[in-house]
């Protein structure tokens, strides 16, 4: 196995780890994909942990309207969107390295 092929799968798993500890799975990743190279979506869609959308080289976040919340509600909420600033972060970097394909 070259080095390259090693560094691509150590970095794919360590992206997979951090999504993880954040409320995300990588569904995939394509890197032949210039476009939409990965998918990442909140690992349980009844949180309010938002979903990330890549497309022509700038991720963003879904925001949504939650109505009324409970102030318990409202420091979740905000963990989740800052959860998905650090999660955008990590994608950004580990777009800049070597990354293996992935279907989760």
């Amino acid at each position: 196995m070259n080095t390259l092929n090693t560094t691509a799968k150590a970095n794919t798993a360590e992206l997979i780890r951090h999504a993880a500890a954040l409320g995300y799975t990588v569904h995939w990743i394509n890197t032949a994909d210039t476009h939409r190279p990965i998918e990442v979506i909140p690992t349980d869609p009844t949180s309010y942990i938002p979903t990330l959308y890549y497309t022509d080289g700038q991720w963003t976040i879904q925001t949504t309207s939650f109505g009324s919340l409970t102030p318990m509600q409202t420091t979740e909420l905000v963990i989740a969107l800052n959860n998905a600033q650090t999660m955008v972060q990590a994608l950004q970097v580990a777009l800049a390295e070597p990354l293996a394909n992935h279907n989760a």
